[in-house]
């Protein structure tokens, strides 16, 4: 099998040792199969925690604005892909794809969800969500 993180058996250690409800920060590129990471969200959010995630990722895994063709290394498994330019352009458009259809399943059920640069210091994106929660609340 493939090694890497596993969000959903991580998250289900995390809620086996908290007991109390509470407000869980996730600060995760949530980089695992995307009904994996909404059922260990929605794990969370049934035993009552209040959530809170923010989801990490480089402008370059957003835009890929890289000349082509350009070899891809995994970080976690070190295997090489070849990417060509439209290759790229897909890519960009699953990764879109992927943190609206994340954000919608976040606030379906009650999770704030925050897409953050990891070009913006991350006192600045919290300074940002919490002065955006004052706003809304």
């Amino acid at each position: 099998g493939r090694s890497g993180t596993n969000f959903e058996t991580i998250l289900s250690q995390f809620s086996d040792h908290v007991r109390r409800r509470g407000l869980v920060i996730v600060i995760s590129d949530l980089w695992d199969r995307p009904a994996r990471v909404i059922s260990a969200l929605k794990h969370l959010r049934h035993l009552k925690h209040e959530l809170l995630v923010f989801h990490l990722l480089d402008p370059r895994e957003r835009r890929l604005d890289l000349t082509w063709p350009r070899i891809l290394v995994d970080m976690e498994t070190r295997q090489e892909l070849e990417v060509d330019g439209p290759s790229a352009d897909g890519f960009a458009r699953s990764v879109r794809d992927w943190t609206e259809w994340l954000g919608r399943e976040c606030r379906r059920h009650n999770i704030d969800y925050q897409l953050v640069d990891t070009a913006t210091p991350f006192d600045l994106a919290l300074l940002r969500y919490l002065h955006k929660r004052q706003r809304l609340g």
